[in-house]
């Protein structure tokens, strides 16, 4: 996914704003509620990154939290060998800064850039440094059962076609 952001530069819309919505393309029900939310959210208090969660008994992200609710970071279980259970997992949708992002993602030598099984160059290890670094990062756990409908695979549509 991280590769996958960074095309947006090539984007004749790349400069147009200072922020940028990303919404994975597996979530089709996004509620308007949640969108509204997360945006207001987001630009009321001046953060770097804003994500919408939810508590889930299929989490196969996890959003970390200190003593004190805060976020620390985001991990995907199958990068971490650890299974999917109970859990408060991101939904796949974020806003953020754009300039901030595209520099996280840009910077060489970030921990845990590339999963350690798919090898892929991911997104959600950013959080952690953006953190670190005293960057603003808001976890919104606001996420409405219909939100997290996701298609993965084709057996998935099944499911939810009457």
């Amino acid at each position: 996914m991280g590769n996958a952001i960074l095309q947006y530069k090539n984007s004749n819309n790349y400069n147009i704003n200072s922020d940028t919505l990303l919404i994975w393309g597996d979530i089709p029900f996004i509620q308007k509620t949640t969108l509204n939310k997360m945006i207001q959210q987001h630009f009321d208090n001046s953060n770097d990154l804003t994500f919408v969660s939810a508590i889930t008994d299929r989490a196969y992200t996890k959003v970390i939290r200190d003593e004190k609710k805060k976020v620390v970071k985001v991990i995907e279980t199958r990068e971490e060998g650890s299974k999917i259970s109970t859990g408060e997992r991101d939904i796949g949708l974020f806003i953020f800064n754009t300039d901030t992002i595209m520099k996280y993602l840009s910077k060489k030598n970030l921990q845990n850039k590339h999963g350690k099984l798919t090898k892929e160059h991911g997104f959600l290890y950013i959080i952690s440094h953006l953190i670190k670094d005293g960057h603003k990062v808001e976890c919104l756990t606001i996420a409405k059962e219909k939100d997290l409908i996701s298609f993965n695979k084709f057996e998935d549509i099944n499911k939810y076609i009457k």
